[in-house]
């Protein structure tokens, strides 16, 4: 999780006025506001599972012989510099970019089913839609999406479950399905993301969603729900600048109308991508021979062989 262990060093307690205001205190986070922490780890949360984990790891963190992430360091050079000072070693050793998208070597009846469909789209054109195993969108938010959709009429592929689908709007996934969407109970994330038609990826902010998205270099439309969701949508849209959180944290016909299209199309959206693309080239190069993050995996190496 992105950045938790720095957060379990200061817990806050602050009332709904206080967590708008911004905090300055936590390196490589300055500008981010209390609001945008997890809930679990503010102390009048104390009882979750996360807040619990949180708690015991601030305590037993700086005991360890290396703390292991799964990050590359040129992400956020700050955060690192400054977890290198609190630990006696810490390794970012992410290999995200690494990940195979080859066809042949992963074909299966759901892979070939999604990319035989993005062969027919435009580059950089589709919306790909999911949000994980755990969570869906509630009713408002899903009749919300599908409307947006429709309006627009943008190409979307949309990894939707079985039992999601029963709060669509009535009508709607056969007239999608006929014009210009495509939906699957479950899709090969990493080789959709590497497939030249997609143009925006949205995201409940999941830390594997985010790297295997910058590792192939796609903006995101975030709407996060827990743990560490919002502090990631918020290193998305306002620490790299790769993409945007929805808007009032809901999704909205017009507001995710206006985010998509922002995205796509707009010259904020053509700045998105060109900052996307820039950390992508950050993550490939941390998996070269030379590259930080096999450095730090040979330096875990060391230090696993000789435990």
């Amino acid at each position: 999780m992105y950045a938790i262990h720095n957060i379990a060093l200061s817990m806050f307690n602050q009332n709904a006025e206080e967590r708008d205001q911004t905090l300055e205190l936590i390196p490589g986070l300055q500008g981010i506001k209390i609001n945008d922490l997890p809930n679990e780890v503010l102390m009048d949360n104390q009882e979750s599972p996360l807040a619990h984990m949180v708690y015991n790891m601030a305590l037993n963190l700086q005991r360890a012989t290396a703390v292991v992430i799964n990050s590359f360091e040129e992400i956020d050079p700050a955060i690192t510099t400054d977890l290198k000072s609190k630990f006696k070693k810490f390794l970012n050793v992410s290999s995200s970019p690494l990940i195979s998208t080859s066809k042949k070597s992963t074909s299966t009846d759901e892979n070939d089913e999604c990319l035989s469909w993005l062969d027919k789209q435009d580059s950089a054109s589709v919306v790909y839609i999911s949000f994980g195993t755990v969570t869906s969108p509630p009713l408002d938010e899903m009749v919300a999406l599908a409307e947006a959709l429709e309006a627009i009429k943008v190409p979307f592929l949309w990894s939707l479950r079985d039992h999601a689908r029963k709060l669509l709007p009535d009508g709607f996934m056969d007239r999608a399905s006929k014009s210009h969407g495509k939906f699957v109970a479950w899709a090969p994330q990493v080789l959709v993301l590497a497939h030249s038609a997609i143009g925006v990826f949205v995201t409940h902010c999941g830390w594997n969603s985010i790297l295997e998205s910058i590792s192939h270099g796609v903006p995101m439309l975030c709407r996060p729900y827990f743990g560490d969701q919002k502090l990631n949508s918020w290193k998305v849209q306002d620490g790299w600048r790769i993409g945007l959180k929805i808007e009032g944290g809901v999704f909205t016909k017009n507001g995710t109308i206006n985010a998509i299209q922002h995205i796509l199309s707009s010259d904020k959206g053509k700045t998105i991508r060109e900052n996307v693309q820039e950390l992508r080239a950050k993550a490939s190069d941390a998996v070269t021979p030379n590259g930080s993050s096999t450095r730090n995996f040979e330096e875990l190496f060391q230090v696993i062989t000789k435990s």
